[in-house]
């Protein structure tokens, strides 16, 4: 995927992330960057099933309770040579 590292590349960031209640995001849980929205989508579609949540949630007071994942896909451009997009 080395066509992800110079500046100006579009990036489509596929992440799982953790929510509890009514809060917003709480936690990323995994993320990886390809080089179109098809690929990322296929990873969110792929590998959200197969994702637990982190052993921080049972221990909480409420346990699992309200737990949630979700996957989501976002598009952006790497501004520097780092995997950071805007």
């Amino acid at each position: 995927m080395h066509e992800l590292h110079h500046a100006g590349a579009v990036i489509w960031r596929a992440s799982i992330d953790l929510g509890i209640g009514d809060d917003d995001t709480v936690s990323g849980v995994t993320e990886t960057d390809h080089s179109t929205e098809q690929a990322a989508r296929a990873w969110v579609t792929r590998e959200l099933p197969l994702t637990e949540l982190p052993d921080w949630v049972g221990r909480r007071r409420h346990g699992v309770a309200g737990a949630f994942l979700y996957g989501n896909v976002i598009r952006g451009h790497l501004t520097t040579g780092e995997p950071d997009p805007s």
